[in-house]
């Protein structure tokens, strides 16, 4: 987008006098000092009557008679989700609604008050009450667990009766933070989530988060499980999105809707007293008559359930969220069951429960006066194409905007933003340059690759972009994209800079020496002696040659290349009319012929980067993702005979057929070293950070093994049987070997021996169970026995080690319980029913690690300018330019008593993004990359240089949006005169640097090298494509 200048007439100069930084954290908590103006209301407050109670506890109790569930609980969420669609003046509702926990209570709590007259608001939950006795929800669940009829009979005679509910008079008080410090509840809080909840809910319903967005309006969902979070939304809004076409034609407007998703989660950390209220922004896209074909059953798009949700702004405020489920017969959808259709009444909605009714008519409901009450939409939130120019996200700018609109209105009930933290200042500074291993620059590429072919000889200094072109397209019958700037221009750079030219080809060359050298490092570090083989699979010799020129540059003589050809049909579209089990039997043996050949013919190590397309032609034409059980099938057959794999893409081409080499060959670089290093679980910065870290206090106490602990389960809450594998990775700082140990098995848990890394990797993909039990007590059982025989083995071989745990799979009440929040007591540990051993264990170093929980952090900063005359005088005129980012950083969090930290590293940038939200936006004084002309000959010859033009208005730019990737860090054990911050700098270096990674990774090596493993894990997408066949 071009940037556009608005003149004034008189032009204004200005110098930088400085800027401001400050750390900031996207998080709320309590005020500590605060009384809540609010006065006190009197309100209706409704409960179950006693007989009502009474039935509803004997079908709860017959349940769990005929069923193997210890807390089974009523389907509560199709009830309470109608009673917040459609009962109105709601004030607090139990999430529960008080059906799953019948004991005698001295005061009885009401499970929901509301501000509405009693007659209103009891009828309304009357009705909704007497939907829920007759929906698919109860029936479903009176017929799995044998309940008698009658049961549900008498609590339709009840409603008839009128006799339900009954009421009584509540006093609804403010809100009093200050309980929660003279009387901590017990469970760290648990106990005030709710209100908590429900008062932040209620106080930004209604909030113009942006002039042009609208209302928040609070999101009513039927899966709304977690009393924690809250989300908010606002209307959909009409964009204009200009997209560049290719080359020849024309800029095309197309208009999408979106609207702003607003999440709020009310955790805690280890210890601390106060909770944590996290805030997330994201972007939601509708689904417009582009992506919703006429007939879904032949459109890619249409695989899973789609959420719709009904804005009813008119009638109760809310945004209300309706369930549409894929028909498996007729590729149609249709709506969940009864409760949608007392909604679709109120609001004038399609009586017809498919998209096609959703399409057809006009949603909007609108009153005598013409306002729209209601309006309906679908949405595919996680569906936005990677070349649309909306991505996922926001930028910090955005964040900080957004974040500044709510504060506001929280700040009235005593919700502050978070800032109860130190800032740790770290020796070692994080930067790209500090990276080690980089990618060849292209240039250095393309002059080996020209060398490489005999009949083509050129001197280096006539290297030029034309010639390149002109060699590329006869040696390799491509014409390459992205050349860099550096091969552009050659003939006038040659004119001015020749000496800048001739050190920069010296500073190249020096640089791929460098690579070289540091490869061959640690292909020594991890191979010894062995020369590891790379087998290059792929159906084009052309790609397939630049591919081991590639190889041959970054690693010489250290690596042995073989070339390969796939077999015919090993990837393609979905097949007709088989099933899935069956079609990935039959692909592994399409390679049963090539792999005995690749064994044959190749020493071990062996290890395969195979090239292969993501997308196929369908039967009609059609563009259709290759079916994700072939690339499984492949990994299987190479496993099966210990030959680690890794996928490349095939290059991106334009409809012309020409290759964007420059991302091409950036991708096969990365293909490799992920292949060669991140498959053998190879890290060559820890032991340098041991030895720059573990000095003075410290010496004598440096670990030998570095181990990651983590169960690997698929997050697919939609199974009701996730399979689970628990791994651990060991890192011997003195040998440089990573080794793995996993548990498996459904009846009775295996525990593996050490085994080297990618022979692990090849253990579990033979495996045909990947499961650690079918009850969640037998899968915590199991998980605690794994753990406590790593630590018992590590403990033995290294009184020193470091063992970093995420507990995102493994906090459970039957795994660590002392991994939650609530129960982190170093006093007082235990793994399970098994004691801590204080003595044996004493200089065990235990870490948990999180990354679901902690806020996201951005360096807060604004650059301060003053305007000058053209002689350098100052004049008063002031102006602050924001410029927001995200940089590394580590923090220690106040007030703990379990030491907590959090690791702050910059976001992923994967993918380019065009604008920054809904609209161009516009700062009062943007800084200007160009000078406005003649005026600025009259600035005095001194002051050129540092001089900057600021126009009135200009549209501008953001960054990618990625959200900053945090990881809290806690202490559950260490030495007694360990230094806290000392560890804590250790594990956060494992994030940065080590093996094929230049940057940060979401989690510390030992714990990142999880996502490899779940790579080999097979059974997570045969059990994903059966749950959608």
């Amino acid at each position: 987008m071009s940037r556009r200048t608005l003149m004034t007439k008189e032009t204004h100069f200005y110098v930088k006098s400085g800027d401001t930084e400050e750390l900031m954290a996207f998080a709320f908590t309590l005020a500590p000092a605060f009384h809540n103006k609010e006065e006190a209301r009197n309100c209706t407050g409704l409960f179950w009557t006693p007989t009502v109670k009474s039935i509803l506890k004997t079908v709860l109790e017959r349940a769990r008679e005929n069923s193997e569930k210890k807390y089974l609980r009523l389907p509560y969420s199709a009830l309470r989700f109608d009673i917040e669609a459609t009962a109105s003046g709601l004030l607090g509702i139990v999430s529960d609604l008080g059906l799953n926990y019948f004991d005698h209570q001295d005061k009885p709590k009401p499970f929901l008050v509301a501000e509405s007259e009693y007659t209103e608001v009891t009828q309304q939950v009357n009705d909704s009450f007497s939907v829920w006795t007759t929906s698919e929800a109860l029936s479903h669940f009176r017929h799995r667990y044998q309940i008698e009829d009658q049961f549900i009979d008498r609590l339709d005679q009840l409603y008839t009766q009128n006799k339900v509910l009954t009421s009584q008079k509540e006093v609804i008080k403010p809100f009093n933070w200050q309980l929660g410090y003279q009387n901590p509840p017990k469970e760290n809080f648990t106990g005030i989530f709710e209100d908590l909840s429900s008062v932040l809910l209620k106080t930004l319903s209604g909030i113009v988060i942006h002039p042009k967005l609208g209302k928040l309006l609070p999101v009513i969902s039927r899966s709304r499980h977690n009393n924690r979070v809250i989300e908010l939304m606002t209307q959909p809004f009409m964009m204009e999105i200009k997209e560049k076409k290719e080359e020849g034609e024309k800029e095309k407007g197309r208009k999408g809707e979106f609207s702003l998703r607003l999440k709020l989660s009310v955790e805690t950390m280890p210890t601390y007293d106060k909770p944590i209220i996290t805030v997330t922004f994201t972007r939601t896209r509708w689904l417009d008559n582009k992506t919703f074909p006429d007939d879904p059953k032949k459109d890619s798009w249409y695989k899973k359930d789609i959420t719709g949700y009904v804005h009813d702004e008119g009638n109760s405020g809310r945004c209300i969220a309706f369930e549409l489920f894929k028909n498996r017969e007729s590729g149609k959808y249709e709506f969940r069951d009864e409760v949608y259709s007392r909604m679709s009444e109120r609001c004038d909605l399609p009586g017809e429960g498919t998209v096609e009714a959703l399409k057809r008519q006009q949603l909007n409901a609108k009153n005598s006066a013409g306002q729209i009450l209601a309006a309906a939409r679908a949405v595919y939130s996680n569906q936005i194409p990677k070349n649309h120019p909306l991505q996922h996200g926001f930028s910090t700018a955005d964040r900080v905007t957004f974040f500044e609109a709510i504060a506001e209105p929280l700040a009235k009930i005593g919700v502050v933003p978070w800032t109860d933290w130190t800032e740790v200042r770290s020796p070692k500074k994080y930067s790209k340059s500090d990276a080690e291993r980089s990618m060849v620059d292209l240039p250095a590429f393309l002059k080996g690759l020209i060398e490489s072919e005999g009949d083509v000889v050129i001197e280096e200094e006539k290297i030029t972009a034309d010639i390149l072109k002109d060699t590329l397209r006869t040696a390799l019958s491509f014409e390459p994209e992205q050349i860099t700037d550096n091969l552009k221009d050659s003939k006038k750079k040659d004119e001015k800079k020749t000496d800048e030219k001739n050190s920069k080809k010296k500073s190249d060359l020096e640089k791929l020496e460098k690579v070289i050298n540091i490869n061959a490092i640690a292909i020594n570090e991890v191979f010894k002696i062995l020369t590891p083989t790379l087998v290059v699979i792929g159906e084009n010799k052309k790609r397939q040659d630049i591919i081991i020129e590639m190889a041959k540059l970054l690693f010489g003589d250290r690596v042995k290349v073989y070339q390969v050809y796939l077999p015919n049909g090993a990837y393609g579209t979905k097949p007709n009319k088989v099933k899935p089990k069956e079609h990935l039997n039959a692909q592994v043996k399409r390679w049963v012929d090539v792999v005995d050949k690749i064994q044959n013919a190749c020493p071990m190590p062996i290890f395969a980067l195979v090239e292969a397309a993501w997308w196929f032609k369908s039967d009609d034409g059609k563009l259709q993702k290759d079916y994700p059980l072939n690339k499984v099938a492949t990994r299987m057959a190479l496993a099966n005979k210990d030959i680690a794999s890794q996928y490349l893409n095939t290059p991106k081409t334009t409809k012309a057929g020409k290759i964007y080499l420059g991302d091409y060959l950036m991708r096969i670089q990365n293909a490799l070293y992920d292949l060669l290093f991140a498959h053998s679980g190879y890290a060559e910065a820890v032991p340098e950070s041991i030895n720059k870290l573990f000095t003075d206090q410290m010496v004598g106490r440096q670990p030998r093994y570095v181990v990651g602990l983590a169960v690997i389960a698929k997050n697919k809450t939609r199974f009701k049987s996730r399979r689970k594998l628990i791994a651990a990775v060991r890192y011997d700082v003195q040998t440089g070997e990573s080794k793995m140990k996993y548990s498996y098995g459904k009846d009775k848990s295996t525990i593996s021996n050490w085994v080297p890394f990618t022979a692990g990797l090849c253990n579990i993909s033979r495996l045909s169970e990947h499961t650690l039990g079918s009850k969640a007590e037998e899968i915590g059982n199991n998980i605690v026995a794994f753990c406590y025989s790593v630590i018992e083995e590590i403990a033995k071989e290294d009184p020193h080690a470091i063992i970093i745990v995420n507990s995102t799979h493994i906090n459970s009440q039957y795994a660590w319980s002392w991994l939650r929040d609530k129960d982190l007591k170093p006093e007082n540990i235990s793994i399970g029913q098994k004691r801590f051993k204080k003595s044996a264990w004493k200089g065990i170093r235990i870490i948990r690690c999180r990354t679901s929980i902690p806020p996201t952090l951005c360096q807060r900063k604004e650059v301060i300018y003053q305007e000058i005359d053209t002689e350098g005088n100052e004049k008063p005129e002031k102006v602050t330019i924001p410029a927001h980012t995200t940089v590394p950083t580590l923090l220690k969090v106040n007030s703990t008593k379990t030491p907590t930290f959090l690791s702050v590293a910059p976001p992923k940038l994967q993918e380019k993004r065009g604008k920054s939200v809904f609209e161009k936006r516009k700062l009062a004084f943007p800084v200007s990359n160009k000078m406005p002309g003649k005026d600025y000959l009259n600035i005095a010859p001194k002051l050129k240089e540092k001089t900057t033009y600021i126009t009135l208005e200009a549209d501008i730019m953001t960054k990618a949006a990625s959200y900053p990737r945090t990881v809290e860090f806690a202490i559950v054990h260490k030495h007694p005169e360990d230094i806290d911050e000392i560890l804590v700098r250790f594990v956060e270096s494992l994030r940065f640097g080590y093996a094929q990674y230049q940057d940060w990774t979401s989690l510390p090596f030992v714990l990142h090298a999880m996502s490899t493993v779940e790579e080999y894990v097979n059974t997570f997408e045969l059990e994903e494509i059966e749950g959608d066949s």
